[in-house]
Parts: structure tokens; C-alpha cells; sequence
């Protein structure tokens, strides 16, 4: 599978985000932070998934969880 020649950076999910924000640039980490259960894994998964599909590019997604004992 190649990279296609449209991709600028990874489109993000939700379109008025993407307007707002524009592309996440190629080799660029996110960190996505949030209370459980306000969909963070779901929108990261999706940054992924739709770019693998619509570009043909590599993507990586890591999720960490921590006890809320160990956090404090």
C-alpha cells in the first residue's frame, strides 16, 4: 500500500476540529487528556483508522491507564 500523494498530515475525526485545527503534521505525537469515559480512545482509534484507510499511512496507538491510588 502506498501513501497517497493528497496526504498533508493526519486528518482529524470531527470535521470542525479539523477546520479549527487543520492537520496534525506527519512524525507529530499527541497527547489526548480527558475524564473516563469522554471518548478519548474512541476519537484517537478513529485519527488512526481513518488516515490508514483514506492515505495508506503508518499510524501507532498507545492507551495507558493508571490507578487513580498511584496517580496521587
Amino acid at each position: 500500500m502506498s501513501i497517497s500523494q493528497d496526504f498533508q498530515g493526519f486528518a482529524l475525526p470531527d470535521s470542525n476540529l479539523h477546520n479549527i485545527l487543520g492537520p496534525l503534521p506527519p512524525s507529530t505525537t499527541v497527547l489526548i487528556l480527558g475524564h473516563p469515559g469522554a471518548g478519548k480512545s474512541t476519537f484517537a482509534a478513529n485519527i488512526v483508522f481513518e488516515n490508514v484507510l483514506r492515505f495508506g499511512v503508518k499510524g501507532v496507538y498507545i492507551s495507558l491507564a493508571e490507578d487513580k491510588e498511584k496517580f496521587y
